[in-house]
């Protein structure tokens, strides 16, 4: 992980490019709709790393490691929410491979598994989030990035 001084210095050096438009592109690569995006990856790590080497080769210094809903709510729908920091510890290292850029480990919102917002539940996103940076930290994330943080009542 980035200190903060260090995150401070590559600033210093031009403009951080980051990829994009990650989902649509895998749907290009063949990646259903619908199907949990981490697992799909893990099984066809050929496309994150053709798409994230084409970034790199674009001027991108930093690639989102594809764990946007890696976290236990969204992986039991798949039975994967045991695995959630060995799930996104892989998807980290795999996206190092992509080439000589920074690996962002990729947080996202618990609105749509949530329905309401009491202590109980904050205590339960927080072990999410919890479970969820400690295998981005464990895979080599450089840094994090929250994303689409959706709050409503």
């Amino acid at each position: 992980m980035l200190t903060k001084e260090q995150f401070h210095a590559l600033l210093q050096t031009g403009p951080m490019l980051l990829d994009g438009a990650t989902g649509s592109n895998l749907m290009k690569a063949g990646m259903p709709r619908g199907c949990c995006t981490e697992e799909w990856i893990l099984n066809h790590p050929e496309a994150i790393l053709d798409l994230q080497r084409r970034y790199a080769a674009a001027g991108s210094r930093v690639v989102y490691a594809p764990t946007f809903q890696a976290q236990p709510i969204p992986l039991a729908n798949v039975n994967l929410d045991k695995q959630t920091e060995s799930i996104n510890a892989m998807l980290v290292a795999l996206s190092k491979q992509a080439g000589d850029v920074l690996v962002a480990g990729n947080l996202t919102t618990l609105a749509a598994f949530i329905d309401s917002y009491d202590t109980a539940l904050f205590d339960t996103m927080v072990e999410n989030y919890r479970r969820q940076i400690a295998g981005l930290l464990e895979g080599g994330a450089a840094l994090l990035a929250a994303e689409t943080l959706l709050y409503s009542q």
